[in-house]
């Protein structure tokens, strides 16, 4: 392991991000908010301070600038941790938040894309400490580290192993040969909608403060929000058509855009991953619009509009919220449930599963009952076209049981601190899956603070475990990693 050269690379890194900080102080600067000027202001110095001390005392390794699939995968996770961490300090500094584990959760929430909040009173922040809180999401969706591969371009080919460890996935796409073009391709297109959907939100009648902050939140499928009742609060049927639209163009594979952008108009219809995951979206809006109208409310219009919101902002990951879900009828709670492990699709801003492991996993299961009746069958799973190889299929059974395993472990000993079982497991899903909201005490009107701070540490790491896809952070505590 070469530490030296992960020493020199995160200095680097942390120049690139304390220079994130400079948005912030901008808006500060606009909004006259000169306490957090000073405050951002020290954190962005002190980051580069430390970036540039360690740049130069490892300055020698520059010409080693390899880097092996073990340094890529420690330095991703280091990344993701420190980001957290230096993230947190504007919480902190600024005494909003007053403990900073609780600053902390904010951060890395933020960063992970989950949107889980330990605030109670959000417009109570100043303008620029909410602009930081959803420019964090944004600089997350992406991923600080592909962000980063752009900046940084003498990487060379230690640029992709950082890129395939940012980036998991069963097919993680390299639409150029060269990493750094297409972290910029994708940034492009990020970038592009970013703008797209903050003129939109303009145009319906959102401040231009909080077009951007709900942008943020909507392409990064954070949930974030200017408001203490989140979306509710505009109570405009127009903001929340654009926002179901780009949730839903969030959770979309980036690759495919640019394939449509260059000429390839049908390939959404030709990608069974899409297609399943608009069907799912129909499925579980119509079997919650059904129970909601017959249980709950019999007033279809305000029912489909609540509902497809949230439909969409749950299978997204997104998390925003414009009706009180959890006194819904336990049929539709349980669907939204599920709807928690699912997630958009591969190589989205989105949490959870995936959609496309979920195909697969199902395709494995019915394979395997097939061969219980014709045990000499050799059926390949297909996606299409193409056959998936088996480390890639065993990699997903992996990684799915691992994610079982992580939930049970981690609501039992969130139940153990003394709430009950649906907060216990929605608080864990909502974590480990990037969603936000929860059920009960962690519910769409309440927030994470009634967490003991054991429990937000363990949530913290959950939101890691989630935002890295579970192997690229757990890998680290195999022995076998640390071997020669």
């Amino acid at each position: 392991m070469n530490f030296k050269l992960i020493i020199h690379t995160l200095g680097a890194y942390l120049v690139f991000f304390g220079c994130c900080f400079v948005p912030s102080m901008l808006w500060g600067i606009y909004a006259r908010e000169w306490g957090m000027l000073n405050t951002f202001g020290w954190v962005a110095l002190a980051t580069i301070a430390l970036g540039t001390l360690s740049k130069k005392y490892t300055k020698e390794c520059t010409g080693q600038n390899q880097f092996t699939k073990r340094e890529g995968l420690l330095l991703v996770s280091v990344i993701w941790i420190v980001s957290g961490i230096i993230g947190a300090l504007p919480f902190y500094i600024s005494g909003y938040i007053p403990t900073f584990l609780s600053a902390l959760f904010e951060s890395v929430s933020g960063f992970t894309t989950t949107g889980a909040s330990v605030l109670s009173d959000i417009e109570a922040l100043p303008q620029s400490l909410l602009f930081w809180r959803s420019l964090t999401h944004w600089l997350g969706g992406l991923g600080i580290v592909v962000l980063f591969i752009i900046v940084l371009p003498h990487l060379g080919v230690g640029g992709r192993a950082l890129f395939h460890s940012e980036v998991p996935g069963p097919h993680t796409e390299v639409l150029k040969p060269k990493i750094r073009e297409t972290a910029f391709i994708l940034l492009k297109i990020y970038i592009g909608l970013t703008v797209i959907e903050t003129v939109a939100l303009c145009c319906c009648g959102m401040t231009i403060f909080d077009s951007i902050c709900h942008t943020f939140g909507t392409l990064a499928t954070g949930g974030y929000s200017t408001k203490n009742t989140s979306v509710a609060a505009f109570n405009s049927i127009s903001i929340e058509i654009v926002l179901i639209i780009f949730m839903i163009l969030a959770g979309v594979n980036f690759s495919l855009y640019h394939y449509f952008l260059t000429g390839q108009r049908n390939i959404f219809w030709k990608d069974t991953e899409f297609k399943s995951y608009i069907l799912i979206i129909v499925i579980a809006t119509t079997f919650i619009m059904v129970d909601l109208t017959l249980n709950f409310s019999h007033n279809i219009a305000k029912n489909f509009r609540d509902v497809l919101f949230q439909v969409v902002s749950i299978q997204t990951t997104t998390g925003y919220g414009t009706a009180d879900f959890d006194k819904w009828p336990g049929f539709s709670k349980l669907i939204l449930f599920v709807l928690m492990f699912v997630g958009g699709c591969a190589g989205s801003t989105s949490g959870s599963f995936k959609v496309i492991r979920w195909v697969i996993v199902f395709k494995y299961i019915f394979n395997q009952i097939e061969r219980v009746f014709r045990p000499q069958a050799v059926r390949p799973i297909r996606l299409g076209k193409v056959v998936i190889e088996d480390n890639v299929v065993n990699n997903i059974i992996g990684l799915f049981c691992l994610w079982v395993v992580i939930f049970a472990i981690v609501s039992v000993v969130i139940s153990a601190m003394g709430f009950d079982m649906l907060t216990s497991m929605s608080a864990t899903a909502a974590t480990l899956n990037s969603i936000g909201p929860g059920f009960v005490e962690v519910g769409p009107t309440m927030n994470f603070a009634v967490i003991p701070d054991l429990g937000k540490l363990l949530l913290v790491i959950c939101m890691l475990f989630g935002r890295l896809e579970i192997y690229t952070f757990v890998i680290l505590f195999h022995p076998a990693f640390w071997k020669k």
